[in-house]
């Protein structure tokens, strides 16, 4: 069963290798510079363009029925981080002196799971959850959010941008919708508990809110600074949200240079990093790519949406020009 499994997932069909307009195949060349050889392989991705429409989807069940090989292993991955997701949606415990974040509230059926059971598991405690985060609007990540509020008392944190697409909700899925909202964020806004202060930066286009999260971390007592992507893994279809996040991206990436962002997590497939680090604990830790290789993948990103936004204006073009 597909669900919104978009972190750094190959979904568009056509390769980028056709023929593009000057425009997009100086776009597309920035983007192959940017990635080097670290992001060669996410570069395909998220530049193509998609070659013919999505079928239609068939009818899906009322409730999404829960995956028996979703689960993973909790594990700490910072000093005050840990993860307690799953192989379906990566969420992180942001632990402070003052109690614990969460960085995304998962499938509903997932949470008690991952969430109050890893962090049990990891020997924390549940009952010091302050706030769960939404990061957008899809059931995957806020399918969560009440059972952490009603069992816990953690306070709902939820973009401003993306609370009409959680209020209506998919109209095949009864993932249950949370009642209420503690705190709405939106760009540059930030949540602080104890010494640890979260800011969020509105990145749309997958949706119209969606947020990542930055905020410090240490490693063995060194401080570094981690960048969540959570705000959907895919190069938006559309060009208004290729513009909106393409200029995201900007401001995402100054960001990141002013404040020296170094570490990088998606709340997509986080997992496999997990997974690396358990299989080989005496190599460096693969979250920690540094702040280079940090700007070159949101320089990346970024590209692959103004080469997608130019090969959609050139289609655009081509197209009015051949139907006269």
């Amino acid at each position: 069963m597909k669900r919104y499994i978009t972190g750094l997932a190959l979904i568009f069909s056509a390769t980028i290798g056709r023929a593009a307009d000057a425009p997009a195949q100086a776009h597309l060349d920035a983007a192959r510079a940017a990635a080097g050889t670290q992001w060669a392989n996410r570069v395909e991705s998220f530049c193509r363009a998609s070659a013919t429409p999505k079928p239609p989807r068939g009818p899906l069940p009322v409730t999404l029925p829960e995956v028996p090989d979703w689960p993973e292993p909790p594990a700490r991955i910072f000093d005050n981080v840990y993860f307690v997701g799953s192989k379906g949606v990566s969420s992180f415990a942001i632990v402070t002196s003052e109690g614990i974040i969460i960085t995304d509230a998962m499938w509903a059926y997932d949470v008690e799971k991952s969430v109050a059971g890893g962090l049990k598991t990891l020997g924390l405690d549940p009952a010091k959850i302050r706030y769960v985060i939404i990061p957008h609007g899809h059931p995957d990540h806020y399918g969560g959010a009440q059972f952490l509020h009603d069992r816990f008392g953690a306070k709902i944190v939820a973009p401003k941008g993306d609370l009409d697409l959680i209020s209506s909700g998919p109209a095949h899925d009864t993932t249950p919708i949370p009642k209420a909202y503690d705190l709405i964020v939106g760009d540059g806004d930030t949540l602080t508990l104890g010494e640890t202060t979260v800011t969020f930066s509105v990145v749309p286009g997958h949706t119209a809110g969606g947020v990542v999260l930055s905020f410090p971390v240490t490693s063995k007592g060194v401080a570094h600074r981690m960048l969540i992507w959570a705000a959907g893994g895919s190069t938006p279809g559309k060009p208004a949200g290729q513009q909106q996040q393409a200029e995201a991206l900007q401001r995402l990436i100054g960001l990141a240079q002013s404040t020296g962002m170094d570490a990088l997590a998606d709340n997509h497939g986080s997992h496999i990093l997990v997974e690396a680090m358990r299989a080989h604990p005496q190599a460096g830790n693969p979250f920690l790519i540094g702040n280079k290789s940090l700007i070159a993948y949101l320089t990346m990103r970024q590209q692959c949406n103004l080469a997608r936004l130019a090969d959609t204006g050139a289609a655009t073009s081509n197209a009015a020009a051949t139907s006269q």
